[in-house]
């Protein structure tokens, strides 16, 4: 009971917080041709007995289809991330409301409640798989929840591929920046080449596994470069500008507390603060 109460007054205070932090976003009238990419995991329904965090990870699909028709109302350019590649590398600055929309692991759930969603609003994403989730259904160290952990199979992932491309979220799901060179190497090739022949495609593109502070650093970008990797996306909040480094593309996270107000102040920036003070306190330990 405690436990729920400090968690509901920590999120009351998060909100006011982003709330005021969007309200001077409109004052100053902020206007840039930054890019939102967002990070969704689990699209399912909820069972409350599971702990708060793996639930925020698991968004209703109702609340989800919300999201998506958000985005389409309001005339977001949205774009896969091959395309987000392209103009990254270009010239050309984004578009305005530029949005990507990625989802990470490979939860079951993804093709039977995010797929049907995507495909009827002609929406493209990208699929991070972690390979031995999907070949073997070995669960992360973390995840410890059946509903939530239950793997894609290639079958449903290949028919993904219409509206999905698929890349590499590593070969295991472990914190990379803690592995020897020979692990590292294999997480970071081994998925690279395992994942593009079950897909018969090019798998140019990685997220690192958890993705937050202290799951990566130069080490891990060395070997990521060296496997031919185009772009490294994190599980960080904030805007994605092309003065950003192509290893380090941030994400915004949606979760399953994002209603369609939350939803809108993310995209704006208001919850950026959250990472960018989690940064600030790292560094000055």
């Amino acid at each position: 009971m405690m436990s729920s109460l400090i968690y509901a007054l920590k999120n009351f205070l998060i909100d006011l917080v982003s709330v005021i932090v969007y309200l001077s976003i409109l004052i100053k009238k902020r206007e840039d041709n930054d890019v939102r990419v967002l990070i969704y995991h689990s699209i399912g329904e909820n069972d409350d007995s599971l702990p708060n965090k793996i639930k925020e990870l698991n968004v209703n699909p109702q609340l989800f289809r919300l999201h998506m028709n958000y985005l389409k109302r309001n005339s977001c350019n949205i774009i896969s991330i091959p395309e987000f590649y392209k103009c990254y590398v270009s010239e050309r600055d984004f578009r305005k409301n530029t949005v990507a929309v990625t989802f990470d692991d490979g939860h079951e759930n993804v093709f039977e409640n995010a797929y049907p969603i995507m495909k009827q609003l002609s929406i493209p994403a990208a699929l991070f798989i972690t390979y031995e989730f999907v070949e073997n259904g070995k669960n992360f160290l973390w995840m410890e929840y059946s509903e939530l952990g239950k793997p894609l199979n290639w079958e449903q992932i290949n028919l993904m591929k219409d509206y999905f491309n698929i890349f590499s979220h590593s070969l295991s799901h472990r914190n990379l920046r803690n592995l020897n060179d020979d692990d590292l190497k294999r997480e970071c090739y081994d998925s690279k080449r395992l994942i593009a022949e079950k897909v018969d495609g090019s798998v140019d593109f990685f997220a690192y596994p958890r993705g937050s502070f202290g799951s990566f650093d130069s080490r891990v970008e060395k070997f990521l470069k060296e496997a031919d990797y185009k772009l490294a996306f994190l599980n960080i909040n904030g805007p994605v500008s092309k003065n950003d480094s192509s290893f380090n593309i941030k994400r915004t996270r949606i979760i399953n507390r994002d209603n369609l107000w939350r939803f809108k102040l993310k995209l704006a920036g208001a919850y950026d603060w959250l990472d960018y003070l989690k940064s600030f306190l790292l560094k000055k330990c």
